[in-house]
């Protein structure tokens, strides 16, 4: 089973969706760390914690239009920076978090494949407020 994640805000055209830049790796593990992240109370308190809670913003097509969890792109953006900066200092309190990550493309240590499309989520943050979005989130596709 097969993931694709989407940028999405409201008014999104289905060409500006399809253009927006894309994971430099298979974006399927990042939809499955998302996917764990969303099941765990104590990591979701973890990202709130420390400042990341945009990183929330992210829903499956199964989801309830009054659950989307929705933020700014700058936002977004800052929060991928944020923890993509903490995984490579190899913070210890990151540990945990990137053991969530599996099944990357298994070349570089699973904290750095994680910074990696992080680093993709802040491009695709950027691409949408140079859409003029004012709220984002990301869809992922199954």
């Amino acid at each position: 089973m097969g993931a694709s994640i989407y940028v999405h805000w409201p008014g999104v055209t289905e060409e500006e969706q399809d253009d927006h830049p894309g994971f430099n790796q298979d974006c399927e593990p990042y939809a499955r760390w998302q996917a764990a992240v969303q099941s765990s109370w104590l990591t979701k308190l973890w990202l709130k914690r420390n400042g990341l809670s945009p990183l929330l913003s992210f829903y499956m097509t199964d989801t309830a239009e009054k659950e989307i969890v929705w933020t700014t792109p700058s936002d977004l953006r800052r929060a991928a920076t944020k923890l993509k900066d903490m995984l490579l200092e190899k913070r210890p309190d990151t540990k945990k978090i990137s053991k969530l990550y599996k099944n990357g493309p298994g070349a570089e240590p699973q904290h750095v494949e994680l910074a990696t499309d992080l680093n993709d989520v802040s491009w695709i943050a950027e691409y949408a407020q140079k859409c003029g979005a004012e709220k984002i989130t990301l869809l992922v596709a199954w």
